[in-house]
């Protein structure tokens, strides 16, 4: 560090420098100190000009469209309470705004919208190759003509892009089905650090010369059906059979593929629902997303973070999860399944479904009164019940108290104070905390529960439904009846 010094005709020479220096040395410190906290705040800028996305509308219970609700706003939003500066580009891509970037993100650009100009192209290219991060979303088979749309740009990027769905088989699935696939083969990478568990709804596969997770060896690549000019495609695009057929590539798929470029980053991943605004939280969806951001972005993640990654607007709720393919519950959109109450619980709450202990939650959900005969479940829940005024919800098939004993003995059977319309039976102990056992338990599955988009238009019945779950969370304190959510359409205008 220097100081600035002028030359005067004076005994006192250095006395009347001394001032100056001490400026010198202040602008000198000033600059360091802004440039190291510009390092700490990277800038996101995601692509809203040539895809669909909103990056601001998190999930409430008025979104029924599938787009929005499945949107990366949540996992935008968890970048931003870190401290990340997340902006839309609305306009072209050109040297100029990208110099304003850190990270660009082009979220699954649709064929609906502007096509990326050679100018762009070029713009892209060069801002990875000195040193930008460049976040790819696709999804499986084309769905959008994403791929179509982004085939020059992958191009100059030496990215293959492939059209078709991963499909995989139980216990490497969140349920039954075949194309929610769990994956837990990570390569080495700082994006995979620390990671058990991803999960895809439906996603599609990657360049495997830059992969880094893969499904597992009983997996293969669905290949798409699509009539010519894509007549007759479904508002949710393009899929394929989902029965292997000898032509199709069989074994492990890669599903996400991060590569350097220059002295930049990129990383491709083939499903947006696996950081969309219900999925995002389910296993290990959320380290992913965010370790994957700091590795494009060229800053180390510190997993202190994983712990400050909190919706500060909501409560937090643990669903207990056991992504065991067979055994997955509000991952799984079989009748049998929770999915649907699981997505209507993430508009309402900082809902986590995973078999990590979340000891600062405020809620616990047991999706079936069954994991209590598993000895270390059980201690899990016990020490969870141990801390001051937490709440564990047992669902049941039916009010059997006999499982619980374990949990509730010593303790005091209470009036719920939920307002609840479910016939629950709820225990507490000396610390505030409860045990509510909340029976019928089919009456929460997808067979019988709303679905998070609401196709078709509600009963009666289901909208008591939705009703008793919504008083009942709200009896609990999880749900801020004034904490008003903007709405998707506000976003556009905007």
């Amino acid at each position: 560090m220097f100081g600035l010094f002028i030359h005067l005709p004076s005994k006192s020479r250095f006395s009347r420098a001394l001032p100056i220096f001490i400026l010198g040395a202040w602008i000198a410190i000033s600059c360091v100190s802004l440039s190291e906290e510009s390092g700490s705040a990277p800038t996101l800028c995601v692509d809203a000009y040539h895809a669909h996305t909103w990056i601001e509308t998190v999930p409430s219970p008025e979104m029924l469209d599938y787009h929005v609700l499945h949107s990366p706003s949540r996992a935008v939003q968890s970048l931003s309470q870190l401290g990340w500066k997340c902006k839309p580009q609305l306009l072209p891509w050109t040297k100029e705004v990208l110099e304003q970037c850190d990270v660009v993100m082009l979220n699954l650009p649709s064929a609906d919208q502007p096509p990326y100009l050679v100018d762009e192209i070029l713009a892209l290219e060069e801002f990875v190759r000195n040193g930008g991060g460049l976040y790819i979303i696709v999804d499986h088979t084309n769905c959008y003509f994403h791929n179509s749309v982004l085939g020059a740009l992958a191009n100059r990027l030496d990215i293959e892009l492939r059209s078709e769905t991963v499909c995989d088989r139980v216990p490497h699935t969140t349920g039954f089905g075949n194309a929610w696939v769990v994956f837990s083969d990570f390569r080495p990478s700082p994006i995979t650090s620390g990671l058990k568990k991803i999960a895809y709804q439906a996603g599609g596969c990657v360049d495997e010369r830059f992969g880094i997770i893969f499904s597992s060896p009983k997996s293969w690549a669905d290949k798409a059906r699509i009539n010519p000019y894509g007549a007759n495609n479904s508002n949710l695009g393009f899929y394929g059979d989902y029965i292997q057929e000898f032509y199709e590539p069989s074994g492990p798929q890669a599903v996400v593929a991060a590569k350097e470029l220059g002295r930049g980053r990129i990383v491709l991943v083939a499903d947006q629902n696996c950081i969309g605004g219900v999925f995002l939280n389910y296993a290990d969806n959320r380290r992913f997303w965010l370790q994957s951001m700091y590795w494009a972005a060229g800053v180390p993640f510190d997993a202190e973070s994983l712990r400050q990654d909190r919706d500060k607007n909501r409560s937090l709720v643990w669903c207990l999860e056991i992504v065991r393919g067979e055994r997955g519950q509000f991952g799984d959109v079989a009748e049998r399944g929770l999915y649907y109450f699981y997505a209507w619980l993430s508009k309402v709450a900082d809902a986590r479904a995973t078999d990590e202990t979340l000891s600062d939650a405020k809620v616990l959900v047991v999706p079936d009164v069954e994991l209590l005969k598993e000895d270390l479940l059980l201690e899990q829940i016990r020490g969870f019940l141990n801390q001051p005024e937490r709440t564990v919800c047992v669902l049941a098939a039916e009010a059997d108290e006999s499982l619980l004993k374990t949990l509730v003995q010593g303790w005091v059977s209470s009036p719920s104070k939920t307002s609840d319309p479910l016939g629950s039976k709820a225990w507490s102990n000396r610390s505030g905390s409860r045990l509510i056992l909340v029976p019928h338990r089919d009456a929460w599955t997808n067979k019988y529960f709303p679905e998070p988009e609401l196709r078709r238009s509600l009963g009666r019945v289901e909208e008591n439904k939705l009703e008793a779950a919504h008083r009942f969370f709200l009896g609990m304190g999880i749900i801020d009846a004034s904490n008003k959510q903007k709405s998707w359409l506000d976003e556009l205008d905007e």
